[in-house]
């Protein structure tokens, strides 16, 4: 499972592998993902970054 982050903004994101045999096929596919009640558009490459929406470290970690 892949661990909160800080931004140098503040903002906490999280970052997480594709694994290497699915990059060719996921490459440039968009997935949506839920975060707070709202749903998140993400783009696929080798790695996967979203932002939490927050500052506070233990919302970051929650959700």
């Amino acid at each position: 499972m892949a661990t909160p982050w800080k931004h140098p903004n503040g903002t906490f994101y999280v970052r997480e592998r594709v694994p290497s045999d699915l990059v060719s096929i996921a490459k440039d596919r968009e997935v949506r993902i839920q975060v707070d009640g709202e749903m998140k558009k993400v783009r696929l490459g080798q790695t996967i970054k979203l932002s939490l929406e927050t500052k506070e470290p233990s919302i970051a970690k929650e959700r």
